[in-house]
């Protein structure tokens, strides 16, 4: 199915929307983490080396299923590899990677946070921890993928 031009721009706002606002409330800070959402059968991701919390739709790059550049003037996040896994695995329409300080802390002392309130249901429970590996690395995106394996969250 093709995307028209119009949606992959609102796909392009709403990344940066999302961006500013999640470092906004500390949860991504300079360029840690990355933010995409899916339209259709492309992908609208944070480029790399961006300041999130000062994104604009400029700094959003689509690329396809494939990770081919589509639209966008520069390189899409390291962690590329991570956001196509996702969705060519799970059925998300949106992928949030933050490097909070809560989130980092929790990652270092617990292989598994436990389900402590009941919203946690929502993300499927208790939330994994994917072991370390470095960033924009094959190892990264498939510990996380399998972290994430009938969960909608992951450490």
């Amino acid at each position: 199915m093709a995307v028209g031009s119009s949606v992959l721009d609102d796909a392009r706002r709403a990344v940066a929307r999302a961006s500013n606002g999640l470092a906004g409330e500390g949860l991504l800070i300079g360029t840690a983490g990355n933010v995409s959402v899916r339209a259709g059968e492309h992908v609208a991701v944070t480029a790399t080396g961006v300041v999130l919390g000062a994104a604009t739709p400029d700094d959003v790059t689509v690329v396809d299923l494939d990770g081919t550049v589509v639209a966008g003037e520069l390189a899409p996040t390291s962690e590329l590899e991570l956001h196509l896994g996702i969705y060519r695995r799970y059925d998300a329409g949106a992928v949030v990677h933050t490097h909070s300080p809560q989130a980092t802390a929790v990652s270092l002392v617990l292989d598994e946070l436990p389900c402590v309130h009941y919203q946690q249901l929502a993300l499927g429970g208790s939330v994994r921890v994917a072991p370390f590996a470095v960033f924009g690395s094959a190892e990264l995106a498939a510990g996380t993928l399998a972290a994430l394996d009938g969960k909608a969250a992951a450490l």
